[in-house]
């Protein structure tokens, strides 16, 4: 057979076990939806931080995150950090950085101001 001829056959076989791979998925996951008990919902750490609840887990509070939790401005947060008066950041990546969730939790906790009865 001339390579010209066979380069449409094997476009059309190449559709076809596509197709009947995708078909067996299809099958594979209608069977498990169906035999699967509903589960309860579990919030996702973008839910958490939305709704200002501590994940289980734990997350990493990025700068922003940091600025609006403490009400300090990005200059004061990394000049407090560099004099060991907050709790250093975790490198995530070459350009990221973030504090663990209870580390900063645990250090407000501790300078938070108490109030007053007077």
């Amino acid at each position: 057979m001339p390579l010209d001829q066979r380069r449409p056959l094997q476009r059309v076989l190449r559709k076809r076990t596509c197709q009947a791979r995708r078909r067996k998925f299809q099958e594979r996951s209608t069977a498990l939806m169906a035999t699967s008990t509903p589960q309860r919902h579990r919030r996702t750490l973008a839910e958490s931080k939305s709704l200002g609840v501590p994940s289980a887990r734990g997350r990493f509070l990025r700068l922003d995150d940091m600025i609006a939790s403490t009400g300090l401005s990005e200059s004061t947060i990394r000049r407090r950090v560099r004099d060991g008066e907050m709790p250093k950041p975790t490198a995530l990546t070459t350009r990221c950085v973030g504090w663990w969730e209870s580390e900063y939790a645990e250090w407000a906790s501790a300078h938070r101001a108490p109030r007053s009865t007077e």
